[in-house]
């Protein structure tokens, strides 16, 4: 019996240590800070509606006299810098005569430094830094017309930005007996587009060194917006030293459905991964590629109503 005792205290003292170290992975993923949600690298929060000092809620409703504020905020916390176009986050508006709005109060928070600067036009957000865009709203300004009253007035907001990425791994170029290596890969962003680089990890170069050597690179959308245009998509690293390196042709496929992909590169070396002397090599291949990527933000639809 007392055997049997033990053996139950055992397991339950490792039940216990399990469940830590589920804790312990889970706490790793997931930011304490954000009320433990995983963060995106570009978190974009709005827009928010303020009447009278008191969140619109999911109807909002404003007065002739009444306080009426809408905010969107965009944090970067990602790897890659971000440039946000601020002055085009408000896409429409009501009739200037039923709502009037200021030219938006644009605030930046700078992580490096603690600082709060006022900012327009393209923003440049490195990690953790902070946009801030608001707007005050005036109801019937110079009057306006009475008639509206009762009536939805909708805004149209969206989010407008571009970053460059950057994705390298290691190809180790060997001959048949030589061992295998670890080899890295890095890339500077996983959402809300991915530049996907896709070769062989290990290449044995034949004794004529004519076996070609190919890798493809594409990007890939995983957020909930759209690519608006990819302004390049290049190779460099030392994989592809040499002139005999070609490009086999550029696709693009974009705006489907569920995991968009993007422009395509595909490019064969040949006569140029000749086999090292040393039996073995790593070199590095990277792709680099910029893109403007745009946000539906939704609208906020406000009702007037009278005093």
């Amino acid at each position: 019996m007392k055997y049997l005792g033990d053996l139950v205290n055992d397991m339950y003292r490792r039940y216990l240590l399990l469940l830590l170290a589920l804790a312990a992975i889970t706490a790793g993923c997931l930011d304490s800070s954000n009320g433990g949600v995983e963060r995106k690298a570009i978190e974009i929060r709005g827009p928010r509606c303020t009447v009278a000092g008191s969140p619109c809620g999911d109807y909002p409703i404003t007065k002739y006299d009444d306080d009426t504020t809408i905010t969107v905020d965009v944090s970067n916390y990602g790897e890659s810098p971000v440039t946000v176009e601020s002055d085009k986050i408000m896409v429409s508006k009501c009739n200037d005569k039923i709502i009037g709005v200021d030219e938006p109060n644009t605030e930046k928070y700078d992580n490096s430094t603690g600082a709060k600067r006022t900012v327009s036009g393209s923003v440049e957000l490195e990690k953790g830094d902070q946009l801030t865009v608001e707007w005050n709203l005036e109801i019937f300004p110079n009057g306006g017309d009475v008639s509206s009253l009762g009536n939805s007035c909708p805004m149209d907001f969206q989010m407008q930005f571009s970053q460059d990425l950057v994705t390298s791994k290691q190809v180790q170029i060997k001959e048949e007996e030589a061992s295998r290596v670890s080899l890295e890969e890095y890339t500077s962003s996983k959402e809300p587009v991915k530049l996907v680089v896709e070769s062989p990890d290990v290449f044995v170069p034949d004794s004529s060194q004519e076996k070609p050597f190919t890798a493809r690179a594409y990007l890939k959308n995983v957020g909930q917006g759209e690519v608006e245009k990819i302004h390049s998509l290049s190779p460099s690293g030392d994989v592809f030293d040499g002139d005999d390196c070609t490009v086999r042709g550029t696709e693009l496929r974009m705006y489907g459905g569920g995991e968009r992909e993007g422009e395509s590169y595909r490019k064969v070396c040949n006569n140029v991964l000749k086999t090292p002397k040393s039996g073995s090599e790593v070199r590095n291949l990277k792709f680099e590629s910029s893109y403007t990527y745009t946000q539906d933000l939704g609208e906020v639809n406000l009702k007037i109503v009278p005093q």
